[in-house]
Formats: C-alpha cells, structure tokens, sequence
C-alpha cells in the first residue's frame, strides 16, 4: 500500500526525485513505473529504505495535467505536471501566535508554509493551481501601523523553515509606551529560489494575549 508521493508535482524540463512511501512496496525497475495522463520520462528507480522507493523523472509535459502513477499496477497516487512556478503564496496569510500567560498558559506558536502555485489553464479566469509546498526561507519585518511601531523590538524571530513561537510573556513592558504588554503585528516574508528565478510573498503575525478560556477536551 502507499501512503504517499513526494514531491506532488513536476516541472518541465527538471529531473526530480521522486519519493514514494508505503508499505510492502515491491521492487521496480524503470520499465515498471508508468505515468499515466502526462509525458514523463522515468529514468531510474531504487529502494531507498524498506518503505520507500526514489523514483528519478523527467517531465516533458507542455500544459498543466495529473498524471496518475502506478509501480507494478500499483496505484501509487498522482503528481501534478507544470510548466513552471508562476508564484509563491504563505499559509495562513495571517498567523496567530500567542504569549505565555504562565504555567498553566504555555505560549502557542504558528508554522507558516510556502505554497507554489501555477497558472491555471483554458481561459483567461481560470484560478491558480496550488502545487504543494516548497522550503521557502523565512523572516520577519515591520508592518508599520502608527507612529515609532516598535513590535520587531519584542517579538524575537522566526526560524528560517517558518516556524515561529514567542518568547514573551504576557505582562506590562514599562519600556513601551503606556507599558504596553509584549504583543504586535509584523510582515512575514517569504523567499524561495528556484534555479535562475527568485519568488517572494508576503503574509503576517499577530502576537495577541494568552488563551484563558477553558477548553473542552
């Protein structure tokens, strides 16, 4: 059985590796692994660990199409083919994190993601195509909303792969203005680099107060 094929889509022209994970995959020789739906070429395949085969590809595909991919009559799930990145898009577009109120209030953080899309084909409204995540590096900046925003100040960072977790408690700051707590609101950029092409995109963090209301489990 498989349970998944990474990664979810190919460029044209780009050799990929693709990797198929599962169980009690059987072994495969090139000849074995067929596309069904697009123009791609399979160039090798190895056993990479007992639940995985690499599968190493070539996709010629001209327009966006799903190619249905099966090892052995196998069904192996589907691959989107693309002839490019068009853009890059970060989810959420608007992330919540909140601050440590405590013990029994521990901060809760936000893990933002790069999407890739692609143009949408057939007419001229037809909307994007989402292709699946890319490792996108990640900062933050400034969102100017009033005069001497000082939210970069207190709010720390976020790691490179997008995740973010505050570092602040929940509290008076008396260096602010009017002792304001610790939170905020910042941009987070995203940039991703993908042979000689560069995308960018935008998204923001709001760093609110803590959660007291009691959840039901």
């Amino acid at each position: 059985k498989v349970v998944r094929i990474v990664p979810g889509f190919l460029l044209a022209g780009e050799k990929t590796t693709l990797t198929i994970e599962g169980v009690n995959l059987p072994d495969a020789r090139a000849a074995d692994v067929a596309f069904a739906g697009g123009a791609v070429k399979v160039l090798g395949v190895r056993r990479a660990a007992p639940g995985a085969l690499e599968l190493t590809v070539v996709s010629s595909a001209p327009t966006l199409a799903t190619a249905k991919v099966s090892v052995k009559g196998l069904d192996a799930g589907t691959v989107t083919l693309a002839p490019a990145i068009d853009r890059i898009a970060i989810v959420p577009e608007v992330g919540r994190a909140r601050m440590s109120g405590g013990t029994n209030y521990p901060p809760e953080g936000v893990q933002f993601e790069a999407i890739a899309y692609a143009k949408g084909s057939g007419s001229r409204k037809a909307p994007d195509v989402a292709l699946g995540p890319v490792p996108a590096t990640f900062r933050l900046t400034e969102l100017k909303t009033r005069p001497g925003d000082d939210d970069m100040t207190w709010l720390g960072t976020i790691l490179p792969h997008g995740s973010y977790l505050p570092t602040v408690d929940y509290a008076p700051n008396p260096k602010r203005t009017y002792t304001g707590e610790n939170s905020g609101l910042v941009k987070v950029l995203a940039r991703y680099k993908r042979g000689a092409r560069t995308y960018d995109a935008q998204a923001e963090l709001v760093v609110t107060v803590p959660d007291y209301i009691a959840r039901i489990r």
